[in-house]
């Protein structure tokens, strides 16, 4: 509660560059080991239960995975930024299936994702946006290049809150922008 650090977990083989990190209902922790093109699953003790994944572009391979995010059906969803995907795992690594992401065209990208119900949001530094994914097909784009309202310079992070705003941390631009969406079409 003060800030005092408790613990730290390493990986085993050892982490290469982890970045994102998620939390799913059990308890269990995921982060997407960027370097070594996996997920390592730890409990909620920091104890490492497994890791998947392996360079490529067949089902459940990666390439610099990035963003993580746990949805509601406690399945491990990332972005698989050098194939250009999502990827959606069981929370025990088995691969459940993949959808494209249009954007990602720089390989170092870093795109993050949110997650509210079926919406996947997503960043795309490269592209200075955002985008929405209903049921893995596009629905909406948010952003271009610049400083102005509306406008990013390299976007990662994003969050969505309970009521629908999305949150979108403008890096280059040293700013939070605070967006809301329509509701997705049904």
């Amino acid at each position: 509660a003060n800030g005092t650090l408790v613990k730290h977990w390493t990986a085993e083989p050892g982490f290469w560059g982890p970045r994102g990190i998620a939390v799913g209902t059990d308890g269990n922790v995921y982060v997407t080991d960027t370097g070594n093109k996996r997920i390592v699953a730890f409990n909620a003790d920091g104890v490492q239960i497994e890791y998947w994944g392996s360079d490529g572009s067949a089902p459940g391979q990666l390439i610099e995975p990035v963003g993580i995010a746990i949805n509601q059906h406690n399945e491990v969803v990332v972005c698989d930024t050098g194939n250009r995907r999502i990827q959606v795992f069981q929370s025990d690594g088995v691969f459940a299936r993949e959808f494209p992401v249009y954007g990602w065209e720089e390989f170092y990208t870093e795109p993050y994702i949110a997650l509210q119900g079926d919406s996947a949001y997503v960043t795309d530094s490269y592209m200075h946006r955002f985008a929405r994914y209903d049921e893995a097909k596009l629905t909406g784009v948010w952003g271009k290049t610049g400083s102005g309202n509306g406008e990013f310079n390299r976007p990662i992070g994003i969050a969505v809150a309970p009521d629908g705003r999305v949150a979108v941390s403008d890096t280059l631009n040293n700013r939070i922008q605070i967006f809301q969406p329509p509701a997705p079409a049904s």
